[in-house]
């Protein structure tokens, strides 16, 4: 087993009684893997940015430090993994990237959780999302474009209903 399923495991064993808790981590590493992934972070940012957003719910540094530690990362790593986790920036590119994209998976989690009005999304997006990927999801998933209907779209929808039945093999008498 992976060291990433080790963590997850281990929070999912921290929040055994909370399972809106549990669903909330793995909502935000979801949405941090596939942001980190789509903008193409190296291997080792990946792993440091999944292992942050799976301990970031973990509000007790003792906690995290010791759930790290029983998972296997390393005392130094560890401390690295909860800078990232608590959005401690440095003057290092890839960290930067990383909390960025950490926080853009923690605020798409909390929009699922939490709907607001479509003018109140629009403007936590300006405000919050920074990369391509995130801003994809958050307007596309977030703020669904209305689906325009055709004229006649009433008149469409009973014609399919009535090829349906009649598919079936059932015919209604009129």
């Amino acid at each position: 087993m992976s060291k990433q399923n080790d963590l997850c495991l281990k929070i999912m064993e921290f929040f055994q009684n909370d399972p809106a808790q549990i669903q909330h981590f793995t909502l935000v590493h979801s949405f941090a893997r596939l942001i980190g992934e789509k903008e193409e972070l190296n291997k080792q940012s990946l792993e440091l940015l999944e292992a942050a957003a799976f301990i970031c719910t973990v509000e007790n540094a003792a906690d995290a430090e010791k759930i790290l530690s029983e998972t296997g990362y390393e005392k130094d790593t560890a401390g690295h993994i909860l800078q990232l986790a608590n959005h401690q920036q440095t003057s290092d590119n890839a960290d930067r990237t990383i909390c960025q994209i950490l926080s853009e998976a923690k605020f798409l989690a909390a929009c699922f959780e939490n709907p607001s009005d479509t003018e109140t999304t629009e403007s936590s997006i300006r405000n919050n999302i920074r990369t391509d990927t995130g801003s994809w999801i958050a307007h596309r998933v977030l703020l669904p474009k209305p689906e325009k209907l055709s004229e006649t779209w009433a008149q469409d929808g009973l014609q399919e209903l009535e090829d349906f039945i009649e598919s079936q093999g059932i015919y209604i008498r009129q």
